[in-house]
């Protein structure tokens, strides 16, 4: 029994030893291969690519003309891919990629832009300008203007008494035609389709708004309410946006002056553009208002007064009062909507 037992013993350490012989040569095996394998170069680290909204966030602001005149004096808009920028000396053209293109006019102090068309009051007649080519003369006019507004088929202008009521006019046939008289004072007007639209001053610290039509009809209008006269008045849409201050809300209403809402209630937002998106210029920058709710989204930082702001394709475009008599334009590529 004791030798039965000795040989068992005996056999499973000469298995173990065996065992142990093979299991190591394996190992052995093992590191020659992985040896063999560090002579080859590590591969390259790669970085991930960031997430895709953050690689198409945009760049920020970036100023694309400086000039020696009053901010207060001057008007921009879209033109396609470029910027226009008219002030009473003549027109600026910012297109990307190309230098600024400069044309020299007397525009005045009163001429309204759209696009790259200029329309001014010159020796008694309306005067007008695309894209900085010579001007050509429209028609005479009584007086001049006490503002104008523009797109490139229409053309409509207020003449105002100091203490008589206020006309709206175009041409038509080359001839001067009313389209309305109110015996208010106005001082904003804005085009829509074939209409005009205003804010008319009523008595003892009222406002209303009115449209008239541009080819002859009845004018329409709001009740009047209480509070200061909004100073800014947009179409886009297919609707009118304004900005009510006593409330600090945008506030958007339908052509026919019917359907009213608010856009947006305790924001500053003056001055207010409408275009592809809703933009407000306020004390420290400017923020966008999505028309589908939620909190304003801020866009850029501006510690300067923003006189002038338009908004399209995209892209909203601003004036600053960079100092006495100089000003500073300003372009920002709009993050993608949400």
């Amino acid at each position: 029994m004791t030798a039965r037992r000795g040989l068992a013993n005996a056999a499973g350490r000469a298995k173990l030893h065996v065992l142990v012989k093979v299991h190591s040569s394996f190992v052995g095996l093992s590191l020659a291969v992985l040896c063999a394998a560090c002579d080859d170069p590590a591969p390259a680290v790669r970085s991930q690519p960031r997430a895709k909204a953050e690689a198409q966030k945009p760049a920020g602001p970036s100023t694309v003309l400086r000039l020696d005149v009053s901010a207060y004096r001057a008007r921009l808009d879209f033109d396609g891919d470029a910027l226009v920028v008219a002030t009473s000396r003549g027109v600026h053209v910012v297109t990307p990629g190309s230098p600024v293109a400069t044309f020299a006019h007397e525009f005045g102090d009163v001429f309204g832009l759209s696009g790259s068309r200029v329309v001014y009051f010159r020796e008694g007649e309306l005067w007008e300008s695309r894209r900085g080519a010579p001007a050509t003369p429209l028609g005479a006019v009584a007086r001049e203007p006490s503002a104008l507004i523009l797109n490139q088929e229409r053309l409509v202008w207020l003449e105002r008494d100091v203490h008589g009521p206020s006309r709206i006019q175009t041409f038509q046939g080359g001839k001067v035609r009313q389209i309305a008289q109110v015996e208010g004072r106005i001082d904003t007007l804005e085009l829509f389709e074939s209409w005009v639209f205003f804010f008319e001053q009523g008595p003892s610290g009222t406002w209303r708004l009115g449209g008239a039509p541009l080819d002859g009809g009845a004018s329409k209008f709001t009740a009047f309410r209480s509070g200061r006269v909004p100073s800014t008045l947009e179409a886009a849409a297919g609707e009118l946006f304004f900005y009510d201050g006593p409330t600090r809300s945008v506030r958007r209403i339908s052509p026919d002056l019917e359907r009213e809402a608010v856009v947006h209630t305790g924001v500053i937002c003056s001055p207010l553009a409408v275009g592809d998106r809703v933009v407000c210029a306020q004390v420290g920058g400017l923020v966008e208002l999505p028309l589908a709710g939620g909190a304003p989204e801020k866009l850029a930082a501006q510690t300067s007064f923003v006189a002038a702001l338009v908004t399209a394709g995209g892209r909203v475009a601003w004036i600053t009062d960079s100092g006495r008599e100089r000003l500073e334009v300003k372009v920002l590529e709009l993050p993608p909507r949400r």
